[in-house]
């Protein structure tokens, strides 16, 4: 979004990576691709504006998770958000839907002091939840966090997500479970 506001080609393969980097070391690539100058706090400084500004307004819930974490919430279970995106943005987003209070807490890396990449972030995320590893399940949509978690132990059901659609095979084959959305689990009772 930053490069096409700016009227700046979009590299290759960059949109099918946005899950596996950062976003600043994405726009690191395509301006040294492009052989311009990188200014990284303005370029940071606008490209969390346009983040808020989504989180706060354009970032609707998947369909039926609001039934699925109801279903979840009657059978006792416990659970919490653990994220890649900024604690405050999640929270907005959340809060905007009447989602938030499903949830013990809701953590970002920050709050963790580790990379969703770091196998160690979701033992501390378990942990603080008071859930053995064993017992949890992790609900993704983003390819690399999947691996980590499955590399930490953690059981994952994996989301379709368009944009990830180019790894569905991947994907299947790591998660343990793979739905294209929560109806589906609404319907098998799981």
């Amino acid at each position: 979004e930053y490069l096409l506001a700016h009227q700046l080609p979009v590299p290759e393969g960059i949109c099918g990576n946005l899950f596996y980097q950062s976003t600043m070391r994405h726009l690191r690539r395509a301006f040294d691709e492009l052989g311009l100058p990188f200014d990284g706090e303005a370029i940071w400084h606008e490209v969390s504006g346009r983040m808020r500004r989504h989180y706060l307004e354009d970032i609707e819930p998947k369909p039926f998770v609001a039934e699925y974490l109801d279903a979840l919430r009657d059978a006792g279970v416990r659970m919490c958000v653990a994220t890649a995106s900024p604690k405050d943005l999640a929270c907005a987003a959340l809060a905007r839907h009447g989602l938030h209070g499903y949830f013990e807490f809701i953590t970002d890396e920050s709050g963790i002091g580790l990379s969703k990449r770091d196998e160690e972030f979701f033992p501390r995320v378990a942990d603080r939840l008071g859930v053995p590893m064993g017992d949890c399940m992790m609900f993704e949509d983003a390819l690399y966090s999947i691996k980590t978690a499955k590399g930490a132990g953690i059981r994952v059901c994996a989301i379709e997500e368009e944009s990830m659609r180019d790894d569905r095979a991947e994907l299947m084959g790591l998660a343990d479970r793979y739905v294209t959305g929560y109806a589906e689990l609404l319907a098998d009772g799981k």
